[in-house]
């Protein structure tokens, strides 16, 4: 009896955690697009640049992940596990959708010049290009391991959302810049935190997609002003042309 207790109180403890993790990355995402996206209407600016088409695709197709990240997690903690299968599916095809538009909105925002003033167009594509990569991997591991492995799954999905998190953070006006392009390693922090809670270690999924969330991450304020990345960026530039 007393083990059966535990369970289902470290199942709701589980539940609450990942539940508050996406809610976290949702509010971050909405507070730095709300002047910008989603209340532009009422709080836009005469600085911000136009909505073009590919903003337009750009901005529903990630808002309609965001969603269903938000409630894929939702419905896991409402013991609705069928439904969360059924809609796992569609992640499939949407998350290919996801990064062929990540990656021509990123080439299309350096074109227009949606760069800080302190940094050029070819240092800044540093930033979108590896906030794609960390999901790239993440994703796919993650839907691999949903029916095997489901554990490994959560996590693998939790941190490919973090490393979309940064877009939102960044833009939230009382965040200083570097700060916002760090918060989502905050998100890994706090998965390893729970490892450690729950499990007394680290989960093997934590250590593979932690580190590749954190290098991606960490690594793109390190390289965006090297020359090697400088010529990466005029090639990937080229091709918008």
């Amino acid at each position: 009896m007393a083990d059966a207790v535990k369970a289902r109180s470290g199942a709701r403890a589980e539940r609450t955690f990942y539940l508050s993790m996406a809610l976290l990355m949702a509010a971050g995402i909405l507070g730095g697009f709300l002047p910008s996206w989603f209340l532009r209407q009422w709080m836009h600016q005469p600085s911000m640049l136009p909505l073009t088409p590919w903003i337009w695709i750009h901005g529903l197709v990630f808002t309609a992940w965001l969603a269903l990240f938000v409630t894929q997690v939702g419905l896991i903690s409402a013991g609705n596990r069928a439904m969360h299968q059924r809609l796992g599916v569609a992640g499939f095809g949407f998350a290919v959708i996801l990064f062929v538009v990540g990656f021509a909105a990123s080439l299309h925002g350096a074109a227009r010049g949606s760069h800080p003033p302190f940094l050029s167009a070819e240092s800044w594509l540093a930033v979108p290009i590896l906030n794609l990569v960390s999901p790239a991997l993440l994703i796919p591991l993650g839907l691999a391991n949903r029916r095997k492995d489901p554990q490994a799954h959560k996590r693998y999905m939790l941190m490919a959302m973090a490393a979309f998190t940064g877009p939102g953070f960044g833009r939230i006006a009382f965040i200083p810049f570097y700060a916002g392009l760090y918060i989502p390693a905050l998100f890994i922090v706090a998965l390893v935190g729970w490892d450690i809670h729950s499990r007394g270690r680290i989960h093997r999924a934590t250590w593979i997609g932690g580190s590749i969330a954190f290098l991606a991450i960490c690594v793109s304020p390190l390289i965006w002003n090297t020359p090697a990345w400088l010529a990466v960026a005029r090639w990937l530039m080229a091709l918008w042309v």
